[in-house]
This record gives structure tokens, sequence and C-alpha cells, in this order.
């Protein structure tokens, strides 16, 4: 699949969003093309970060996903046991479309750091327990004082509940089913704050 700019069909019916400002039509628009051509390797992806905040100079591309896993078998021990081995079907395309940044080594299995032209890509991958909800409404930040100030909220509203691996936690340890962003504002008694007004 060519990386254009310009692509905005979606052959395989993932849910796009399209972030409510473009502030810098260069680096939305590589923003854009890059999350269109690893749509067909996700259950779901959206760009976050400071493109969806609608600020004026980003200096980087932070993508949320959550990615398609493929699970097979093999047969490894002298018992002819099956063993599950679960591959991303994302890192083939996020390693052909993205470069790696030299300064900055991060190739983990929730977390990517690579380079998109002069642009930095920050690709943050949602693996059980952490929940879509959260990872997107944190991940679109800003990190301070937003983020602290929402964290705090929940340890306050649940008098010591905490945020921990992309997901909400009460004091007691059940964990809050956030699996969209609304959910995540709902849990904290917020109305819904449009990105472009967090701050």
């Amino acid at each position: 699949m060519t990386l254009s700019p310009d692509r905005l069909d979606d052959p395989l019916n993932v849910k796009l969003i399209e972030p409510a400002t473009r502030a810098d039509p260069k680096i939305y628009a590589i923003a854009r093309a890059l999350r269109n051509v690893l749509a067909p390797a996700c259950e779901r992806i959206e760009i976050a970060g400071s493109i969806r905040r609608g600020k004026e100079n980003p200096k980087d591309i932070e993508l949320v996903a959550i990615p398609k896993l493929l699970t097979d078998y093999c047969r490894t021990d002298m018992f002819d046991e099956p063993e599950a081995r679960t591959t991303s079907l994302l890192d083939p395309l996020i390693y052909h479309h993205t470069n790696e940044d030299p300064n900055h080594l991060r190739d983990g299995p929730r977390y990517k750091r690579r380079l998109r032209g002069p642009y930095k890509v920050d690709l943050f991958i949602v693996l059980p327990p952490a929940q879509w909800g959260v990872i997107f409404f944190l991940r679109t930040g800003p990190a301070q004082p937003w983020n602290i100030n929402m964290v705090k909220r929940w340890t306050t509203i649940t008098h010591g509940g905490h945020c921990t691996a992309g997901h909400l936690r009460t004091l007691g340890g059940a964990i809050i089913d956030t699996p969209e962003e609304a959910d995540v504002f709902e849990a904290l008694k917020l109305d819904y704050i449009a990105p472009e007004h967090r701050q």
C-alpha cells in the first residue's frame, strides 16, 4: 500500500477519527497517512498527542493502536505439546514505513519510538490489561498539568484508587472498564472535554 498523505479510504472498515483541528498541514498529512497505512494491521488506530489537540507546532506524531494478533501453535518439546505463539501484524508494517530512531532506541511490545521523515513517531500499543479509553485519554494529553491532575482526581474520588499499566483500578483492585475515552471522563465524573480544550 502506498503511503499517500491524501489517502482517506478505509479498505478494512477500521474506524478512524479525524482530529478536530489541523494546525500544521504537513505533519498532520504525514500522521494521517501513516495511520491509514498501518490501519489494516490494527483493530483500531488513532492519532493522539499534540496533533489531536490541534497544537500549532507539533514536534512529533503520536499514535495509539490495538494491533491485530495472530496466534499459531508450534510443537517444540519432546512430549509434542502445542505451544501458542502470538505475533503482532502491526510490527512488520511499522518497521517498513518508518525508520529506527538512533537517539532513542525503544522497540517494546507496548511502546515503539520510530522516525518518519524529520518527525519522531511514538506508537503506543494497547495490550491487556491496558484499555483503549485510558491509553487514548493519557496519550492525547497534555502530560502536564492535564494528565497529572486527572490521575490525582481518580485517586481522590476513589479514596486511593490508581492508574497503572494503562487502566484504572479502585482501592480494592477492581479494574474499571474503559473501552472508550468517554468512559474515562465518566469514571472521573467529568463532562467530556474536547482535545483542543484540554490543558
